[in-house]
């Protein structure tokens, strides 16, 4: 995969995939990051996405028959299913072809061409601008804030609309309260500035909103001291690096890091929830702490 996270995630929201699967695909793209593939269980992507597991395999299963999913099955080795993301072969507005399995049931000809334009069912954004003249946009986590007109361009919209996305897929939805002090920090950036702080929020796995041309690290710091150093830096090469290849992420970070790390538990870091998390980085920073003298 040439694209970066950002780029795909575009790709995938601006297809006529329906939104179960839409959903299922942009879970899957922040697992694989840098990578690849990626290699997350099926009820890791359960949670991740708050939904039941009957519904992770019913949206994998039409994935698949599109052709935007593929999976190596592991079961045979005793490991988790490995997932690679098809962009080239994601369904778009404006193309003839059938949108997938969402209406084909019982055909053999999924996702062929017909003469017919796409249902309403297959093609619904997964957010919806009210107007141009407001700048409203209702996204899927129910906020609803009146965007600077400054800002109200289509490539911003859109990567507002995406960051929203973003922040639901890890369960830390935006409020309307800081949605008016993010688009704050936008404005005084104006829109370009403020697009390439969104994508590298996205790409980071980060909740805010940071000045691009400072220090990403810097102001991202989720600890006080080296401690906090450390665990950016582990969370850092756990993005860029599967925690399926610990030999990758133990040469990306510091010796003291590394050990800490794999006495937690390198899968536990990397599949945690928010929740979960930072109960995780208080033990890091605590052995961190005692150990670092």
């Amino acid at each position: 995969m040439t694209e970066s996270v950002f780029d795909r995630n575009l790709e995938i929201r601006n297809s006529t995939l329906p939104h179960g699967p839409k959903f299922l695909a942009v879970t899957l793209n922040l697992f694989i990051g840098h990578n690849p593939d990626a290699w997350p269980g099926q009820r890791a992507l359960a949670r991740a996405m708050s939904a039941s597991l009957r519904s992770v395999q019913k949206w994998q299963s039409e994935l698949v028959e599109c052709g935007v999913l593929l999976v190596h099955s592991g079961a045979n080795s005793g490991v988790t299913n490995r997932y690679r993301l098809n962009i080239a072969a994601l369904p778009r507005s404006g193309n003839v072809e059938e949108p997938c399995a969402a209406d084909a049931r019982g055909s053999d000809q999924r996702c062929a061409p017909a003469a017919a334009p796409p249902r309403t069912s297959c093609t619904s954004p997964p957010h919806q601008m009210r107007t141009k003249t407001t700048g409203k946009i209702r996204e899927e986590t129910g906020v609803d804030v009146d965007i600077p007109e400054s800002l109200q361009t289509p490539e911003f919209l859109e990567a507002w609309a995406d960051f929203l996305a973003d922040r639901k897929g890890r369960r830390k939805a935006v409020t309307p309260l800081a949605a008016k002090r993010l688009l704050a920090k936008c404005l005084s950036w104006g829109p370009d500035k403020a697009i390439r702080s969104i994508g590298s929020s996205i790409e980071s796995g980060w909740t805010g909103l940071f000045d691009p041309d400072q220090s990403g690290r810097k102001q991202q710091r989720t600890g006080s001291g080296a401690a906090g150093d450390a665990w950016q830096q582990l969370c850092d090469a756990l993005k860029r690096h599967s925690h399926y290849a610990p030999e990758s992420v133990q040469t990306a970070v510091c010796a003291l890091t590394w050990t800490i790390a794999s006495e937690i538990g390198l899968s536990r870091i990397a599949e945690a929830n928010s929740h979960q998390r930072d109960r995780l980085q208080a033990q890091f920073s605590k052995q961190f702490d005692r150990r670092n003298v």
